[in-house]
């Protein structure tokens, strides 16, 4: 059962019983129950376990039924839980269930705001976390991927789903799980500075991440002629020795997934500040949207930021570039300006946006 009333769940069996379902069990108080059905259809047994419960106790709460075979596949298809050698402890682990699947485009679209370290895996109705802060302290919440993903949702603690799935007698091991459901095992996201020699990997990358975000939205002309003179190994090489310039690069499993670029330099009059940074670039490969890169290269960044005694972190986007804007402005950054972007020929218009260095992780 999802929601915020907690429910005694004396009244829960009841409701269970009481609807004729046999061999009910509950799982500690939290709101969680194992019950013989039949027919097992998930969707009409939640729909009456809904109304029965609104009837025992005035009270209406979301209900998700899973069957045994679901459980036992939440329980066997954890890909941070099956990775061998990677020392996740399983208290850092939970699951949110969905009440609906999210289509590929809601999934494309997904930003995580993960803090260090956490990583996110969705499969089908499932979204898999590891939170190895704590899951008081992160905001991967139930309410974010309600919204995210437009749909109920609740979510349970891996000792729960192990729990549950055992006691609804479903086999814990599925080793085809991951590729039934489309879903790559995930790899660890981590950050480093960026060297010289990686001047032809970031002109790759970099032209690789700013096609795929904008090329729909141009003009091909205007996108070629820019991406000619943005990048290169050559151009890269010269980004590489600018003074004040630093890259990072984002990296998953040993391959490249996103970068970002700082620059100190002289900055548009709107800028507030002393010690100023801007945030020049940052990109993500595409098929690693929405999978914490992009948090990881921003917390990497401040953190440099903050090192170096910089006050404000500044940034220049196009105002078409919606899931950009969303993004930055979670980031805690707001709009303080605005300044023309040459894209070949067209002359476009970009947001100014900035932000305290110091002033925390994403509200």
């Amino acid at each position: 059962m999802g929601g915020h009333r907690r429910m005694a769940m004396a009244d829960i069996r009841a409701a269970l019983e009481n609807l004729g379902f046999t061999n009910v069990r509950t799982y500690l108080q939290s709101g969680n129950a194992v019950f013989g059905a039949e027919p097992a259809e998930p969707s009409p047994l939640a729909a009456r376990i809904v109304d029965a419960l609104e009837h025992k106790t005035g009270e209406h709460v979301d209900v998700l039924v899973q069957t045994a075979e679901e459980m036992a596949d939440a329980a066997g298809c954890n890909p941070f839980a099956s990775v061998p050698g990677k020392g996740i402890d399983p208290q850092h682990l939970h699951v949110v269930f969905l009440f609906d699947e999210p289509s590929r485009a809601q999934l494309a679209s997904l930003d995580p705001p993960a803090a260090q370290g956490e990583q996110v895996a969705p499969v089908g109705r499932l979204v898999y976390l590891h939170l190895p802060n704590g899951a008081g302290r992160t905001k991967l919440t139930t309410a974010y991927f309600e919204r995210a993903l437009d749909t109920r949702a609740t979510a349970r603690n891996w000792n729960t789903v192990t729990a549950l799935a055992r006691e609804g007698g479903g086999t814990l091991t599925t080793p085809d799980c991951m590729a039934r459901h489309d879903a790559p095992a995930p790899a660890p996201v981590t950050v480093r500075a960026a060297s010289r020699d990686d001047n032809v990997l970031l002109a790759e990358l970099g032209a690789r991440t700013f096609f795929d975000a904008f090329a729909e939205q141009n003009d091909p002309e205007d996108m070629a002629a820019y991406m000619a003179e943005a990048f290169g190994p050559d151009i890269q090489a010269a980004e590489l020795s600018e003074p004040g310039t630093t890259f990072l690069v984002a990296e998953a499993a040993g391959t490249a997934v996103g970068y970002a670029r700082l620059r100190r330099h002289p900055v548009p009059e709107a800028i507030p500040g002393a010690r100023r940074v801007e945030l020049a670039r940052l990109y993500a490969d595409r098929a690693w949207i929405g999978r914490g890169v992009g948090s990881a290269l921003m917390q990497a960044a401040l953190g440099i930021a903050l090192a170096e005694g910089c006050d404000v972190m500044w940034l220049s986007t196009w105002d078409r570039n919606l899931r950009g804007i969303a993004f930055y402005r979670r980031w805690g950054f707001e709009v303080v300006g605005e300044q023309d972007f040459l894209v070949g020929t067209d002359v476009q218009h970009d947001l100014l946006f900035a932000r305290a260095v110091a002033s925390g992780w994403p509200v």
